[in-house]
């Protein structure tokens, strides 16, 4: 069913009318909504005919967030096969921009108009290039993007010229967002904190600096007597390394009579090869969390026949490959982590501003380390958000369990939706 729009978003639908349209701001305020009925607005006027496109920074990206909102409000006047739209006549690609070699992708093309999907991850030079291929007069291209750092490209290269490139922008306040339910709107604003809550509660582009996980409180975070008297499983994150320390992290998920998961950091075991002065073989680190998963009191894996808590998953880094087939000879049912570092990190600091996610002071390291992992301040210059690689180990491991089990769902799950 169709939202009605709010004051805001009608004034974005009937002045959107320049060669480049960005809609950027807070998260859930309704942009994609808005300009994706403008966009098909635009298909529909046919003016100029011609090929559309459809960015996005992976093809599955665009099918989520594009493809599939265009069908529910079009239904079966629209058809999608091979990643190509057909709308009255019209014929709209759609294209996933993962690196800078998609430039080549629309080199020679010609385009009537285009649309862009989280506009800030797709490559600069890709970019311009899908520019220069709106050459049919009256050619116009409409975007949406959340803030990020004010040394990005399209902050600095095109949003701070908009006057000068004749773009039109819109941007507004969650609190414009008037279609949104107050006790969602409230508990949205309570799931941001720091870096997260300036730029996708407040809207704003400013530079992340300092401490990453800036909402991490010893006195609400660590604790000493465990959620639970029993979790329903176990999950593993694994950070290995070479030189650097290898982590395993154990964490325990319970679901609460509310729907949502708790989990606690339990334990966690590191080894610093460059402390120890003695490097690990990748089948000794194998059998090291072999037997960390057998001191875990009656934990099993899926299919054993008992009634303990199962180690529902253990998540390792997708580049450790040699120890990932050191792990399967021994049988320990290891599977690639999801390593979205942005994304992942932003998902840990909602559960920790939730009190979802907590951290037994038996985890030293782990707590440690939240003082020290840090935002790279050189590659902010640069418009590039990343953490400092260093003193990071515990927070990989802690990331790849969390976002890799959770999946970047909402934080209110049945218990269900938690089950592998």
């Amino acid at each position: 069913m169709a939202l009605q729009l709010s004051p805001a978003q009608l004034h974005s639908f009937h002045n959107s009318n320049g060669r480049f349209n960005l809609w950027h701001g807070p998260v859930r305020s309704g942009k994609s909504y808005v300009s994706t009925l403008r966009w098909i607005e635009y298909i529909a006027r046919n003016d100029p005919p011609g090929p559309l496109f459809v960015f996005g920074r992976t093809l599955s990206a665009v099918k989520r967030n594009i493809v599939t909102p265009m069908f529910e409000l079009l239904g079966d006047a629209m058809r999608y096969t091979n990643q190509t739209i057909q709308l009255w006549g019209r014929t709209i690609h759609c294209i996933g921009a993962s690196d800078a070699k998609a430039e080549g992708v629309i080199r020679g093309s010609t385009s009537a108009g285009s649309y862009y999907d989280e506009t800030t991850l797709l490559p600069r030079d890709f970019f311009s290039m899908s520019l220069s291929r709106m050459s049919l007069r009256g050619a116009k291209g409409f975007a949406t993007t959340n803030p990020d750092s004010p040394a990005h490209w399209l902050k600095k290269d095109f949003m701070d010229r908009a006057d000068e490139l004749g773009w039109k922008m819109f941007s507004w306040s969650l609190d414009e967002a008037t279609f949104l339910d107050p006790e969602f709107l409230a508990a949205l604003k309570r799931e941001h904190i720091g870096l997260f809550y300036r730029r996708f509660i407040k809207g704003e582009w400013v530079m992340a600096e300092g401490v990453i996980y800036d909402g991490f409180d010893p006195s609400i975070h660590v604790i000493t007597k465990l959620p639970y008297a029993s979790p329903d499983y176990y999950i593993i994150g694994v950070d290995y390394g070479t030189g650097n320390p290898t982590v395993f992290l154990l964490m325990g998920v319970k679901n609460m009579p509310n729907g949502k998961p708790v989990v606690c950091c339990e334990r966690e075991y590191y080894y610093d090869s460059v402390a120890k002065m003695r490097q690990k073989t990748d089948a000794e680190y194998a059998e090291d969390l072999l037997a960390f998963v057998a001191d875990i009191k009656g934990a099993r894996f899926p299919g054993d026949q008992q009634s303990s808590p199962t180690v529902m998953g253990i998540y390792v880094d997708p580049s450790a490959a040699s120890f990932k087939v050191a792990c399967s000879r021994l049988g320990l049912p290891v599977r690639d982590a999801d390593n979205s570092v942005l994304d992942g990190i932003r998902f840990q600091a909602t559960m920790l501003a939730n009190g979802q996610y907590t951290i037994h002071r038996r985890c030293t390291h782990t707590i440690e380390e939240y003082g020290s992992f840090v935002w790279d301040y050189k590659k902010q210059l640069l418009g590039i958000d990343a953490p400092i690689k260093a003193h990071d180990h515990t927070k990989d491991a802690e990331r790849y369990n969390l976002y890799s089990h959770f999946g970047g769902k909402r934080l209110v799950y049945s218990a269900d939706s938690l089950r592998m």
